[in-house]
């Protein structure tokens, strides 16, 4: 009698696990869209050096001298077409190799092509922002003021400015 009770007692519980596992699962599921807006890589170039030539100095040894956009120095940036990029100068005022020597005044005209066209000046002290073109190409055009103090040297004085540009 023992041995019947637990045999049915197995079967039923066998039974049941069966059939619970028969009944039919509900499930249910949703999508979701993936997107990615790839950019192309944002890159300048140093076309032209900023070059002062020859600045004749006061009897006082003190000496200025302004450069323009169109003769100054050129950047040639590449990125995403019509997206803005910053544009940041790596010191409001320059010192150059010799102390006495500063460059700063900095003015920015900027064109969709390498080409010189007269503009409005970017940038607020050293950073300024414009939209590269349909291309994704745009030039920046650097000019400053050259200032020497009466304590300056003769001789060729240098200095290293750096324009990084960013999304």
């Amino acid at each position: 009698m023992k041995k019947m009770k637990l045999f049915l007692l197995v079967t039923a519980l066998i039974t049941l696990a069966v059939s619970s596992s028969s009944f039919a699962q509900v499930t249910a599921n949703a999508n979701a869209n993936v997107t990615a807006n790839l950019r192309k890589g944002l890159t300048i170039v140093k076309d032209t050096d900023m070059d002062f030539g020859i600045v004749q100095q006061n009897p006082d040894n003190s000496a200025s001298s302004t450069l323009t956009p169109q003769n100054g120095a050129k950047f040639s940036v590449s990125g995403n077409a019509s997206t803005t990029i910053n544009v940041t100068l790596s010191d409001a005022t320059l010192t150059m190799s010799d102390p006495a020597v500063t460059v700063s005044t900095w003015v920015m005209h900027v064109t969709d092509t390498g080409t010189y066209t007269s503009g409005s000046n970017i940038l607020t002290g050293v950073n300024g922002s414009t939209t590269l073109s349909s291309s994704g190409a745009k030039t920046l055009w650097l000019g400053s003021t050259l200032t020497a103090t009466t304590s300056a040297t003769s001789g060729v004085k240098t200095g290293t400015i750096t324009v990084t540009v960013a999304y």
